[in-house]
């Protein structure tokens, strides 16, 4: 894909993408995902994990079965809520981290994001590292989301793993950098995982 077209385009080009795979390649591909995840060697050495709850209607990546892993190991799991719509920057972020308590308390906000149903909020500085999830992303690390920076802003705020799951066929050769751009340290894929640099 060319990486002059701006960033909308781009977005509607790959959700086109991630909606054209096949739903038998969309099970395989986020299973080997997954397992891959659980693969890597640093999860004995950290005790919470930020992730997300994949939106499976838009493709992402289905990465339920790592966070179920994650709480076999006894790690604790934390989601994204949000706590403010606005589509600017708000002193604090927009984004609490709540602890994922029982998959019974699950419940989808008005963006039709899964979020846990708790009240055990978690601060940044308690967090070891973050799965982190991106429409697009670049081989420097740099990703293409939603565009209203949400997580760009809780990056900012910690020096952890960041690790990307994402389909091989989402990597592009540069997304459009802004400033306030955070990229991450790990990509994971269906064929390989590799760190940036």
């Amino acid at each position: 894909m060319c990486h002059t077209v701006s960033k909308n385009d781009l977005r509607a080009q790959i959700l086109t993408v991630r909606q054209a795979i096949s739903d038998n390649d969309y099970i395989g591909f986020s299973k080997t995902i997954s397992d891959r995840l659980e693969s890597l060697p640093f999860w004995h050495d950290v005790s919470c994990v930020h992730v997300f709850w994949p939106l499976i209607n838009s493709h992402e990546p289905d990465i339920r079965p790592f966070i179920r892993f994650l709480i076999r190991k006894n790690k604790r799991v934390v989601l994204p809520v949000v706590h403010s719509f606005s589509k600017t920057y708000v002193p604090g972020g927009r984004m609490k981290h709540v602890e994922l308590e029982s998959f019974s308390r699950l419940r989808q906000n008005e963006w039709g994001i899964t979020e846990p149903d708790g009240d055990t909020i978690v601060s940044e500085e308690e967090i070891d590292a973050v799965v982190v999830p991106a429409l697009a992303v670049d081989k420097d690390g740099f990703r293409l989301g939603h565009g209203y920076g949400y997580y760009d802003e809780f990056l900012a705020t910690v020096h952890v793993q960041k690790i990307c799951p994402i389909f091989s066929r989402c990597i592009i050769e540069k997304v459009l950098r802004e400033n306030h751009d955070i990229p991450v340290s790990l990509l994971v894929t269906e064929e390989n995982t590799f760190e940036v640099h």
